[in-house]
């Protein structure tokens, strides 16, 4: 079973090369480019890494992380 990422950035052009890149490599990749309702995509999903751009329209990703860790 390959590892799960999901990748979170308001930039399309990141996510585009991010998929080809990581599902290249072997990867289980699903990308957003809203950090709306993030929460429930993250316990969807239930990824093996996050990876989250830190301005998200108008959040910040450090304080996801900080919620997700709480």
């Amino acid at each position: 079973m390959s590892k799960r990422i999901l990748a979170i950035d308001d930039n399309p052009f990141i996510l585009e090369i991010l998929d080809e890149l990581l599902k290249y490599h072997g990867y289980e990749i699903k990308t957003c480019s809203s950090a709306e309702n993030f929460l429930d995509r993250v316990i969807d999903y239930a990824p093996d890494l996050l990876l989250l751009d830190v301005m998200l329209d108008g959040k910040d990703g450090r304080e996801i992380c900080k919620t997700l860790k709480s």
